[in-house]
């Protein structure tokens, strides 16, 4: 741990005390995840997902092999098209 950061834990942090908005934390989790697309190539329905997890939940998959399908362009099931939106 650097230095500067060990001095300015707890109490001395200028943010101790003080919580984000709810407006401010779903921003911050729209920049963290990158929003995943679920299409749909029988019914030609596109539905979007905000990160990996909420999108592998959808198709009742693992994380890992949503991320798999996604990254070699596979259709999943024989009915979805997994990309990042």
């Amino acid at each position: 741990m650097r230095m500067a950061v060990k001095f300015r834990q707890g109490t001395k942090t200028s943010f101790f005390g003080k919580t984000h908005t709810v407006e401010t934390i779903s921003r911050i989790s729209l920049t963290k995840f990158l929003s995943v697309k679920i299409t749909d190539i029988e019914a030609n329905t596109v539905k979007l997902f905000a990160g990996n997890i909420k999108a592998a939940k959808y198709l009742g998959i693992g994380e890992s092999t949503l991320r798999r399908y996604k990254k070699e362009g596979k259709i999943f099931n024989g009915k979805y098209l997994i990309t990042n939106a």
